[in-house]
């Protein structure tokens, strides 16, 4: 079986796009197939991992990702995130992919680790990626990116701090509601209506009402006002 598995996923190293997807569909089958046997999983995550690793292409390597987004556990953490730290920012995004559904903090420390040297695309997954895991740790870096001169980044950067929500998060959002930039201060003030929707989840349902009474002030942009007035009322 090990044999096979190997024999299986590593025919898909040369797969290009538009190529027949029948070496594709040979592992999507053991994956299915696998689906009750536990070590013959991990035996096809090991392969999937063998050929990020490997000079495969990047249709193939996009593939595994893909299919380590379904199978994927803590065996497969490393080889993903040397591809975080990859020039090709598609391959960032493949690997921002595959560590999506993980809950290992393991996932947390790569991504952190990533951010210092993403660009582009890459660097946007990341960011993006560290807000859905509302990861506390990675709040003061992602606060630094806030002052990045590109708006999608500095865009990125304030809607994950919203989501992360934590009290070094939920500050940065409140320093910069207060600067001299417009389209800054409302993105900020959005991301603190998100927070504290976040922490009214989280039982923190005093820390939230502080946020809907700062936010509902005459300078808040009207329809976030009505968002913090409507919540706050619940």
């Amino acid at each position: 079986m090990q044999m096979e598995i190997e024999k299986t996923v590593a025919a898909v190293k040369s797969y290009g796009f538009g190529d027949s997807r029948d070496t594709l569909a040979a592992v999507e089958a053991l994956i299915n197939a696998s689906h009750a046997d536990l070590a013959a999983r991990r035996r096809i995550e090991l392969a999937l991992v063998r050929l990020l690793e490997d000079e495969a292409t990047l249709a193939a390597k996009q593939f595994a990702s893909k299919k380590l987004w379904a199978i994927g556990t803590d065996a497969s953490i490393p080889a993903l995130e040397k591809l975080l730290a990859d020039p090709d920012q598609v391959m960032v995004e493949a690997a921002c992919y595959a560590l999506a559904r993980q809950p290992s903090p393991k996932v947390g420390q790569a991504l952190r680790n990533a951010l210092s040297n993403a660009r582009g695309n890459g660097l946007l997954a990341i960011i993006n990626l560290l807000g859905e895991r509302q990861d506390a740790a990675s709040a003061a870096r992602i606060a630094e990116l806030t002052a990045n001169a590109e708006p999608l980044v500095y865009d990125s950067a304030i809607c994950a701090l919203g989501k992360i929500a934590s009290p070094e998060a939920v500050a940065a959002l409140e320093k910069l509601r207060k600067t001299a930039d417009a389209k800054k201060s409302e993105l900020a003030a959005h991301a603190l209506l998100q927070s504290a929707q976040q922490l009214s989840k989280r039982g923190d349902k005093k820390n939230a009402a502080r946020i809907y009474s700062s936010l509902n002030h005459p300078d808040t942009p009207t329809h976030i006002r009505r968002g913090a007035s409507i919540a706050q009322r619940r």
